[in-house]
């Protein structure tokens, strides 16, 4: 089973084979350090049984836009790059564009696209409910292409909303 402790949130546990720790992987430091991941990638069942790959970003905090539009702006372009920039190194990996041992689990890379919903998925600690859905807003408008094309969603959700789905399962 897999675990990690992420921005003071313990993900987990999972299937090891339906997880990919992008952000750790030989490939992500071969292409080089300018490039911006998630955390991890997953494959999960929905509540509707349907199958879900999820790009899992965390963070234990985020700018506050009347305090500092340019920090908000900074921070959304960054989350929207990680997630836009993991999505392409997993389907670069996936139809072996890099020939190395990238540590993905076999659900994951044995995945069919045209069964699953892909979710881009925020986990922010500690974070007040009334302040996801502007951030949410915000990054569907700055991934609004990719979203469209591929028709992904973005989801943002505090640590308690995590929890509730079995995302996390504790903060530290």
């Amino acid at each position: 089973m897999y675990k990690t402790i992420e921005s003071n949130m313990v993900f987990g546990p999972f299937e090891e084979a339906d997880i990919f720790e992008i952000e750790k992987s030989n490939v992500n430091q071969m292409i080089g350090s300018h490039i911006r991941t998630v955390e991890f990638i997953m494959r999960k069942e929905g509540r509707h049984q349907e199958e879900q790959i999820l790009f899992i970003e965390a963070k234990s905090s985020t700018p506050q836009k009347q305090i500092s539009t340019m920090r908000y702006d900074e921070f959304i372009t960054e989350i929207s790059e990680k997630f836009i920039q993991s999505f392409e190194i997993y389907h670069a990996l996936k139809y072996n564009r890099y020939h190395t041992d990238v540590n993905m689990g076999e659900h994951l890379m044995r995945q069919e696209w045209d069964k699953v919903h892909i979710k881009f998925v925020l986990i922010i600690h500690g974070h007040k409910k009334e302040w996801l859905s502007p951030l949410r807003e915000a990054l569907m408008k700055n991934m609004g292409i990719h979203l469209k094309i591929w028709k992904s969603t973005v989801v943002v959700l505090n640590d308690e909303m995590a929890k509730r789905r079995k995302l996390i399962s504790e903060t530290i």
